[in-house]
Order: C-alpha cells, then sequence, then structure tokens
C-alpha cells in the first residue's frame, strides 16, 4: 500500500469509499451536513493546520484517515 497526502483529484473516491464503510457497519444516515468535512478536505484538514491521508493499492484508493486540529496542542483523530 502506498500512503500520501490526499489530492483534490480524490474526492470522488474519498467519498466513495466513505458511504462503503458506513453502509458496511450498517450506520449510513444518508448525506448531510455532517459529511461537510469531506467536502472541504482541504479547508478543514489541510489548511487548518491538520493532515488528510489516503492509502492506495494498485492506484485505487482503498484508505484514509485524518488529524483535524482541535486547539494549538491537539488533534481529532478522523
Amino acid at each position: 500500500m502506498i500512503i500520501r497526502r490526499y489530492k483534490t483529484s480524490d474526492h470522488d473516491s474519498v467519498w466513495e469509499l466513505h458511504n462503503i464503510g458506513l453502509t458496511q457497519t450498517g450506520t449510513n444516515l444518508g448525506n448531510g451536513n455532517w459529511d461537510d468535512d469531506l467536502h472541504n478536505v482541504e479547508h478543514v484538514y489541510l489548511h487548518n493546520a491538520g493532515e488528510f491521508l489516503v492509502g492506495l493499492v494498485d492506484d485505487k484508493l482503498i484508505a484514509m484517515g485524518a488529524f483535524r486540529r482541535t486547539t494549538d496542542i491537539s488533534a481529532e483523530v478522523k
């Protein structure tokens, strides 16, 4: 697996993987404002002292994770 920083071109694959994961775990409540971070990854994570990483196998996005800054000294794992 190759792990790298999120690129804008990853948006659709991230969104698809997000929904697959929710559906498989029976927690998909449909789309809502709780998903806004995934539509604004650059602003929420990358331009706000956070990070968003994706994992790829054979150029297919299969994993993702993020750190969202919550204070000057702490972050939330997403």
